[in-house]
């Protein structure tokens, strides 16, 4: 199991489908940590699973703003605009986390 990638339109729609199951989006907020940070390069994000530089994600408009934000989430927070979109926020920030398992590691 390890920090959830979410580098493809497919990945993302499935994370957010299985997101939308635990009904925690009911209450107006909902946050997920990813796995991705800009922790070893300000401007360059990378999956830490991985080590690969991140390409596509589905980036709220105006994401990343930076300053002292450098993980990736995945929001749902639709009073502040977003809707089940990419953010960035400072990385002890409390939030769930979505992880994801390969079959290769069953």
């Amino acid at each position: 199991m390890r920090p959830a990638i979410l580098d493809t339109p497919a990945k993302h729609d499935e994370a957010v489908r299985e997101a939308q199951l635990t009904g925690k989006q009911a209450s107006g907020f909902f946050g997920l940590w990813l796995g991705a940070t800009e922790l070893g390069r300000i401007g360059t994000y990378v999956w830490q699973p991985t080590g690969s530089r991140v390409g596509w994600v589905k980036w709220r408009p105006g994401e990343p703003t930076g300053g002292p934000e450098h993980c990736m989430n995945l929001y749902y927070w639709p009073r502040q605009g977003f809707q089940w979109t990419v953010n960035d926020a400072p990385c002890d920030t409390k939030l769930y986390a979505l992880c994801q398992q390969d079959y290769r590691d069953y």
